[in-house]
């Protein structure tokens, strides 16, 4: 049974399939690669198959198996940080999400992400929508311990939406926006933001300023009954990254379109703080002004449309098998070549692959954003 909305409703354009393989290139094949086959019409989220998780071996991690995942924690008393670093240039990662729909009225879905390393499966983080309050978007809470155990002592991250689904924010709590995160953004003047190359810093895209969004500032202070404002200590959040769905309200069919809004990087590799003290200093209230230099503006890959197959494909090279209106994949304007990271449907799991300037959890967050229903986007 089918307990997606937005692929019941069919709101949100067709789904994109894996790239169908050369008819030379299977012939010449001597084994094909384990369940890779060609696109696939749009086929609802099946609950009837048993998935069946990957032990949590406690053993020392072998760095020596494996070709796909090159990143690895040195062992998992660093895993935290590991989950909340920057995945460092030239090196990768490859996850497998499994989701399970065990919440109330399997309307409230957690999920638990392993990382990929030969015949090993890592745990790494998981996460859970929560109920939200009526009116309001859709809340998830990211956690570094297994659904069973996982709390507040152990949150990561929330990603939040807009009641429509179309802007999505992932925001991390902290202590309060410190001198250091004030000098370090400060000193993106002078020392140059890098994605892949000082080029593609300088020449920024305006992360589509015709997509209208809506935006709230973390932290507010709130107001008693007398108006005045409450004494109540105000909680401060870093903002990791934003995702934004292009909405199609008059209905014309085609692909998803997203922006990802990130902070951007220092030569030396880290991430520039965002801790917003009022709405104009947010990754989208950025967006909004331009030509900021503490913002990295992505965009996902424009599937091609496969005349064979009758539908979009893109090319996950075998990680995804199953065509869905959630797969996707971020690359950067100035080079499409260059993929930021790729999710997609893998049977009854999901592929999560993603390298620098990404952090594992900025990759989930915006993962969680593909998940999430939504209602006014094809």
């Amino acid at each position: 049974m089918n307990n997606d909305p937005a692929e019941d409703l069919q709101l949100d354009g067709p789904p994109v399939g894996p790239w169908p393989p050369a008819p030379a290139a299977a012939a010449a094949a001597a084994a094909p690669p384990p369940r890779a086959r060609r696109d696939t019409p749009a086929s609802p989220d099946s609950d009837s198959a048993v998935v069946t998780l990957p032990s949590d071996d406690p053993e020392a991690f072998d760095h020596a198996l494996g070709e796909g995942t090159t990143h690895l924690p040195a062992d998992r008393s660093q895993m935290v940080e590991f989950i909340t670093s920057p995945i460092p240039q030239f090196e990768r990662i490859q996850c497998r999400i499994f989701r399970h729909r065990d919440g109330v009225g399997k309307f409230l879905p957690g999920y638990e992400v392993f990382l990929e390393h030969g015949h090993q499966q890592i745990f790494l983080m998981s996460a859970r929508k929560k109920t939200a309050n009526k009116g309001q978007g859709s809340c998830y809470a990211v956690y570094s311990e297994r659904l069973q155990i996982a709390g507040p002592d152990n949150l990561l991250c929330k990603v939040r939406s807009n009641f429509l689904g179309t802007a999505f924010t992932v925001t991390a709590p902290v202590a309060s926006p410190s001198a250091t995160a004030t000098a370090a953004s400060d000193a993106v003047q002078q020392d140059l933001p890098t994605f892949l190359s000082a080029e593609a810093a300088e020449h920024r895209n305006d992360g589509g300023s015709g997509v209208r969004v809506g935006s709230w500032l973390q932290g507010k202070q709130k107001k008693d009954k007398s108006g005045s404002a409450s004494s109540k200590e105000r909680k401060w959040y870093e903002e990791l990254a934003a995702v934004l769905y292009e909405p199609n309200i008059l209905g014309f069919k085609g692909p998803r379109k997203m922006t990802i809004l990130l902070p951007t990087m220092t030569m030396q590799g880290e991430r520039v703080p965002i801790i917003p003290t009022s709405e104009s200093e947010t990754l989208l209230g950025r967006m909004k002004a331009g030509n900021d230099p503490r913002l990295l503006v992505l965009h996902n890959k424009t599937p091609q449309w496969n005349e064979e197959t009758h539908s979009y494909v893109l090319n996950f090279n075998g990680r995804v098998t199953v065509a869905s209106v959630k797969n996707f994949q971020v690359v950067h304007d100035n080079d499409i070549d260059y993929i930021v990271m790729q999710f997609g449907r893998a049977e009854e799991t999901f592929s999560m692959d993603a390298q620098y300037p990404l952090t594992p959890l900025q990759a989930l967050g915006i993962c969680l954003s593909s998940f999430d229903a939504k209602l006014a986007c094809e």
